[in-house]
């Protein structure tokens, strides 16, 4: 994380003596607005140097590298616990998990030459433990290991996914807290298990100069001021 204090060095800029709101509002695919007010009771001024803000915005263009289908399941449980929807965060981050575990032991199968029905087979009927020892890019884990990595996904992603799913739980029955903890454990999980997922996990953030952001009639400001 970078923390930027501007302007800097311009002695008389108010910077920060004036407490204000700001909020996004009617986000769409092709832009948003930005709204500020003065918080009550607090100072005005009708000078442009107290505020500065800034924001980063994420998403994927056109003729981007495309997602692999468990990427795009976990990102839509982040995107639900945004919109406050814990039950259905959690049913997303499973859904992730079980794409991610998939996807490897199709791999793997694939490379040992068994044909496409068997190994729809496989997919239909294994439990997770088990495909878990199947796999052969563990880093390096024990089968007990294993077991236990197993338990510590299945207490904190299927066990509360199928009760939720089976109605054993309702959807407000499941906390952001819950939600949070299956999707740490999901992505933990993948982080740690293949060296191949990690750049999926990272976010890709196009560099940029602070200073190109900040528009010539506020630096002409800031010149006079110096």
């Amino acid at each position: 994380m970078t923390q930027h204090h501007f302007p800097s060095g311009v002695s008389d800029s108010g910077y920060g003596e004036y407490a204000i709101h700001i909020a996004t509002d009617a986000l769409t695919p092709l832009g948003f607005r930005i709204l500020s007010a003065y918080e009550p009771q607090s100072k005005r001024t009708n000078s442009r140097l107290p505020f500065f803000f800034g924001f980063r915005v994420f998403g994927r263009a056109k003729g981007d590298v495309e997602f692999p289908l468990w990427r795009e399941l976990l990102g839509q449980a982040l995107r639900q616990i945004l919109f406050q929807r814990p039950g259905q965060a959690l049913l997303y981050a499973a859904f992730s998990l079980e794409s991610f575990i998939d996807h490897l032991l199709t791999n793997k199968l694939k490379g040992s030459g068994v044909g496409e029905v068997y190994t729809d087979h496989i997919l239909r009927v294994a439990e997770r433990k088990y495909e878990l020892h199947a796999l052969d890019r563990a880093p390096g884990l024990s089968k007990g290991q294993i077991d236990r990595l197993y338990a510590r996904l299945n207490e904190s992603v299927f066990t509360p996914r199928n009760r939720l799913a089976h109605g054993k739980l309702k959807a407000t029955e499941i906390t952001t807290g819950m939600a949070i903890q299956a999707i740490k454990a999901t992505a933990e999980f993948m982080w740690d298990w293949s060296l191949d997922a990690r750049p999926w996990l990272l976010p890709h953030l196009k560099p940029y100069r602070f200073e190109d952001l900040i528009d010539n009639e506020l630096l002409l400001a800031c010149d006079a001021k110096v």
